[in-house]
């Protein structure tokens, strides 16, 4: 890691940033510079700019598989739905995508309306058939998909 950990670490012990996204920071910087040198040497602009490209190409591609990596190649997301029209909604979310789902009453801030909001946590696969069913049910729904990094529950991991 050449220090960039010891970097990293000292970010998330100050809240400046994320481990990760700090080692892509200081690890590009050091792919940039390595590629100007050695670019100077073999007195070539376009063999510092190929190894600068190629560096970087690695550092993300291994940033990538080291996330999914460590998050157990599951990847799921976080929906968050207010719709006009919540029960056919949740008829979908529950019969169709067989998952569950939690109903909150909300309030809109500016409107001061009353209003159902639905969550439910489904894979990637499952947003795609969600959006469409949103979009056709209720094209006014305010619809939010967060990615989730661990779910513990009842057709999920155990919590341990």
């Amino acid at each position: 890691t050449g220090g960039s950990d010891v970097v990293a670490q000292i970010a998330v012990k100050y809240h400046v940033m994320k481990a990760g996204h700090m080692f892509i920071i200081v690890d590009s910087i050091v792919i940039i510079f390595a590629g100007i040198v050695f670019g100077a040497q073999k007195d070539s602009f376009s063999y510092g700019v190929t190894a600068i490209l190629l560096g970087l190409s690695s550092l993300i591609v291994s940033s990538f598989v080291i996330d999914f990596i460590m998050d157990g190649g599951k990847h799921v997301k976080g929906v968050t739905i207010v719709s006009e029209k919540p029960e056919l909604l949740l008829e979908f979310i529950l019969k169709e995508i067989d998952k569950g789902a939690t109903v909150y009453n909300g309030e809109g801030a500016y409107s001061g309306e009353k209003k159902k909001i639905i969550f439910t946590v489904v894979g990637n696969r499952q947003i795609y058939k969600i959006k469409k069913v949103v979009k056709a049910v209720d094209p006014n729904a305010f619809m939010i998909v967060n990615h989730v990094a661990h779910v513990y529950g009842l057709g999920f991991e155990k919590i341990r």
